[in-house]
């Protein structure tokens, strides 16, 4: 049985709306979302785009948090100095 995702609104849970249909709904009450399909309620329009921006602002991120870190301490060592410790 393949998992279904959570709701692309809210993260609620996904329930069968019937048994005996491929009918699905939100658990969550203040969510009205509801398809009719299984197909539907997995689809994520642009999902692989913004995993992939993710994935480039993540090693941006990594990539510059080194040269951050050696900002701060320069700005630290430089207020010190004015300070006269």
């Amino acid at each position: 049985m393949i998992e279904l995702k959570p709701c692309p609104f809210c993260g609620g849970k996904a329930l069968h709306k019937h048994k005996d249909s491929e009918k699905y709904k939100c658990s969550n009450i203040n969510c009205d979302l509801s398809t009719d399909w299984f197909e539907n309620w997995n689809t994520r329009p642009g999902e692989e785009r913004v995993e992939r921006a993710l994935e480039v602002a993540i090693r941006t991120i990594k990539n510059v948090t080194p040269f951050l870190n050696e900002y701060r301490i320069a700005l630290s060592d430089i207020g010190a100095m004015l300070k006269g410790e």
